[in-house]
C-alpha cells in the first residue's frame, strides 16, 4: 500500500516535470495554484515594457504575484515579450531574475556582467538570440565573430 502510494506520487511528479503550458498575461482568471501543481514549465506570453516596469518595481499586480508563487513552486518560467528588444530592456533584470526572457520572435534574451564580453559567453548563448548590453559594455573581437557565426544580435539596454 505504501509502495503504491509512493509510485503514484513519483508518477505524478514526473508528469508535472514534463508538462508545459502557455498563458497570456491577460488571463488573470487562470492564475491558479492548479496550473502550478500540474505544470513545471510555464510561459507567460504577451508582456510589454509596462509589464516589465511592474516587475522591476515590484508592483504587486496579479501576474507578478503569480510569477512569485510559480518561482516558489520551483516552476521553470519563460516570460515572452510581445515586442522586439529595444533600449527599454534592463540587462540587470534579464541577468538577475530566475526566468528565461524571450522576445516576440521567440529569441532568447541574454545579459552579461563583464565590461568586455568574451567569446566564451557568446558561445554559451542559443543561436539566433539577443544579447542585451549595459551602457558602455563592449564585445571582444572574438565575441563579435561568435555573434556573427551564431546569428546573435545585440541591443543596448536601459542600464
Amino acid at each position: 500500500m505504501v509502495k503504491d502510494l509512493i509510485e503514484k506520487i513519483l508518477l505524478r511528479l514526473e508528469q508535472r516535470r514534463q508538462s508545459a503550458t502557455t498563458i497570456t498575461i491577460y488571463d488573470e482568471a487562470i492564475y491558479s495554484e492548479e496550473i502550478l501543481l500540474n505544470h513545471e514549465q510555464i510561459c507567460l506570453a504577451g508582456l510589454h515594457y509596462g509589464h516589465l516596469q511592474s516587475l522591476a518595481n515590484n508592483i504587486r499586480v496579479p501576474w507578478v504575484r503569480f510569477l512569485d508563487t510559480a518561482i516558489s513552486y520551483d516552476c521553470r518560467i519563460t516570460l515572452k515579450l510581445s515586442v522586439l528588444p529595444s533600449g527599454l530592456l534592463s540587462p540587470s533584470m534579464i541577468r538577475c531574475w530566475p526566468v528565461v526572457f524571450r522576445d516576440k520572435l521567440n529569441r532568447r534574451l541574454y545579459a552579461c556582467t563583464y565590461h568586455w564580453i568574451p567569446a566564451g559567453f557568446v558561445r554559451a548563448c542559443e543561436s539566433n538570440s539577443v544579447l542585451v548590453l549595459h551602457c558602455g559594455q563592449r564585445l571582444t573581437q572574438a565575441a563579435i565573430d561568435e555573434c556573427s557565426r551564431l546569428s546573435i544580435s545585440t541591443v543596448e539596454g536601459s542600464d
